[in-house]
């Protein structure tokens, strides 16, 4: 024995194994006279480790169960917080021409006043599709079920439309645009779900760089297809660059940002189902740039 340790003769070690065979410890025995450990020292020290590992088991378990909870219960409160805010707008909307319609009010019907209702009641009704989107597939990705439809697609003329469709937004918050697009960047993708990334990522640089400069860019690198969106913001702490793409995860209060915190956790999924990888690179003070990194020929195991 080493210098200073304490004589051991007899030596008994038993595996702690889980339900599922995983070693979690062990149980080691030690005693100064030879030979002292006999077969009932053994099955008894077995006992002892089932037992240990059954509750560590169970306490693994109960973990879990209260990670779910508090999970569950994070979600149902933004959630319900999100899900309120297009509702009560629309419902104060229609309360409002509700009430001038039976005050037989003729400035109820004025065609400016109509647009205007209706526009502001697209824009709840699509805040609330897109928060019921994210809902479902959350459910989906947990169960492993996110659907993908893969075909031949234009990456730069994909990015040109839904640049272009988010132009008033960006053009209201104050940003300037940059796009340096690769033209003929064809590759196996699925066009909804890139869309999908795209656009999370565009409203997460209205959310947290609001009235910033943007850039987006396509290119080549390889055999694999470049997509970023580079804006010059406040930038991202190290410390909260990992965190940005778990569930449920934001960079200021739910108060100040609206959104479920899912934006980025399902963008991440949707490009890992395409066989790619999304990183972020920042530093506080210096923007974030966004950079999504595709196969062109697809997800390997793809026809």
């Amino acid at each position: 024995m080493p210098p200073g340790h304490l004589p051991v003769r007899s030596y008994l070690a038993v595996p702690v194994k889980s339900r599922s065979g995983e070693v979690l410890g062990g149980l080691f025995f030690g005693h100064p006279v030879p030979g002292v450990f006999t077969e009932r020292e053994e099955r008894l020290v077995a006992g002892l480790a089932a037992q240990a590992a059954v509750a560590m088991d169970n306490a693994r378990l109960f973990q879990r169960a209260q990670e779910a909870i508090t999970s569950r219960d994070t979600f149902l409160s933004i959630a319900s917080h999100e899900l309120r805010t297009p509702i009560t707008s629309m419902k104060m909307q229609t309360q409002y021409m509700r009430k001038r319609i039976a005050n037989n009010d003729p400035s109820a019907f004025l065609p400016e006043r109509v647009t205007r209702l209706v526009e502001q009641t697209e824009r709840s009704i699509g805040r609330l599709s897109r928060l019921v989107e994210d809902m479902l597939d959350i459910s989906r990705i947990a169960i492993g079920r996110l659907n993908m439809q893969f075909e031949r697609v234009e990456l730069s003329a994909l990015t040109r439309e839904v640049v272009e469709r988010f132009g008033p937004q960006l053009g209201e918050a104050g940003h300037t645009l940059e796009l340096h697009l690769t033209p003929g960047l064809v590759g196996r993708w699925d066009r909804d779900r890139l869309e999908q990334v795209l656009a999370n990522l565009l409203t997460n640089a209205l959310k947290y760089a609001p009235g910033a400069a943007l850039k987006v860019t396509t290119r080549t690198l390889g055999t694999s297809a470049i997509l970023e969106v580079e804006d010059r913001g406040p930038g991202i702490a190290p410390k909260d660059q990992h965190r940005i793409f778990e569930r449920f995860e934001r960079l200021v209060d739910a108060s100040q940002i609206s959104g479920l915190g899912l934006g980025l956790h399902i963008s991440k999924h949707i490009v890992e189902a395409h066989g790619g990888t999304i990183r972020v690179h920042s530093a506080l003070g210096e923007g974030a740039s966004f950079v999504v990194e595709l196969p062109i020929s697809g997800p390997s195991g793809q026809g």
